[in-house]
């Protein structure tokens, strides 16, 4: 069974990778602002103000990254707030902000979803906002999971202190409220989803096969598709040629990935070995269990229809990017 084709995690990287590069060639030309200040900007505006706690939530990330962000915007004079625990708000810069990125975004919008039903996005949005509680709560119990293992290891050690479980969601993230600009878009919602999904699966794949997040993207395309060319890996993963080429190096050096000369061809080939398949089929129950979770609570056909609107929501994103490219190359001449 292909991962690929089986599980959400692996189905976001794709639309939100092309939905990604076409946005910074829209977003920058017009904005100048990096993707996750937009993000921010748009949370604080759709919400009419933010705690920094429910910005953590709301967007998936971690602390530490949300505090740096939300200083340079208030350095760039785009937020503000009375104290450091009061909510915060949009300067009279930002909310001109906002309105500029709402209005591109609405634009992007459009595209992004040609050709599907408003019912079928509604329950998609419905659907998503209970699917980012699902992956929130399934970072707390990765976490957990990896804290006990931890302490069994080392009886009567102190050992690390416990990590952190993320914060609640905010009962406004629960239900997307129609009335405000972000409900209306599946992007945003998505990369939340995604951002907590990740985060856990950080935890999971380390701990299961101690390979990293993009060590175990690039192991699994491996496995998926051997023997597959580096060329055409780099094009599945969408990453930077040198980002791949050193993930390769390193599953070559553990012993997990065998390459081979083509032929009458600069390329090389990839394949698993024997340790790498094991790996892989490692990589893949854990997926399936960790999917499995996520979807508890919804009907096949339930889980079928959303992964069906992912993609024609790939597909919508990745016209939009060939269009963004072809202008930006139009621009240029």
């Amino acid at each position: 069974m292909s991962i690929k084709r089986s599980v959400v995690h692996a189905r976001l990287p794709p639309l939100l990778i092309s939905a990604r590069l076409s946005s910074e060639l829209a977003y920058r030309r017009q904005l100048g602002l990096i993707e996750l200040h937009r993000r921010l900007l748009s949370l604080i505006g759709n919400y009419d103000g933010l705690t920094s706690v429910e910005l953590v939530a709301l967007s998936g990330q971690e602390k530490a990254q949300i505090s740096r962000a939300v200083k340079a915007l208030t350095e760039a004079g785009l937020i503000e707030r009375a104290s450091l625990r009061a909510r915060i708000q949009l300067s009279d810069a930002g909310r001109k902000a906002f309105e500029a990125i709402m209005a591109l975004a609405r634009v992007r919008t459009t595209a992004l979803t040609d050709g599907i039903a408003a019912d079928e996005l509604a329950q998609f949005a419905t659907m998503t906002a209970r699917l980012i509680e699902r992956a929130a709560m399934l970072l707390a119990e990765e976490r957990q999971r990896s804290d006990a293992l931890a302490a069994a290891a080392a009886p009567g050690e102190e050992g690390r202190p416990p990590l952190a479980e993320p914060p609640p969601l905010p009962d406004l993230a629960r239900v997307p409220d129609a009335s405000r600009p972000l409900s209306q878009m599946p992007i945003p919602q998505l990369i939340t989803l995604s951002a907590y999904l990740q985060r856990s699966a950080t935890i999971a794949y380390r701990r299961e096969t101690n390979l990293s997040i993009f060590g175990w993207r690039v192991l699994s395309e491996i496995g998926e598709n051997e023997p597959v060319t580096l060329a055409r890996l780099i094009s599945l993963i969408g990453r930077d040629k040198s980002q791949v080429g050193r993930a390769v190096h390193r599953l070559e050096a553990d012993g997990a990935v065998v390459r081979q000369n083509v032929r009458g061809r600069r390329d090389i080939l990839l394949s698993t070995t024997e340790m790498g398949a094991r790996i892989f089929e490692e990589i893949r129950t854990e997926a399936l269990r960790r999917d499995a979770y996520l979807f508890a609570g919804f009907s096949g056909a339930e889980r079928g229809s959303y992964l069906a609107t992912v993609d024609k929501l790939t597909a919508n994103s990745e016209a939009l990017l060939e269009r963004e490219q072809a202008s930006m190359s139009t621009d240029s001449d």
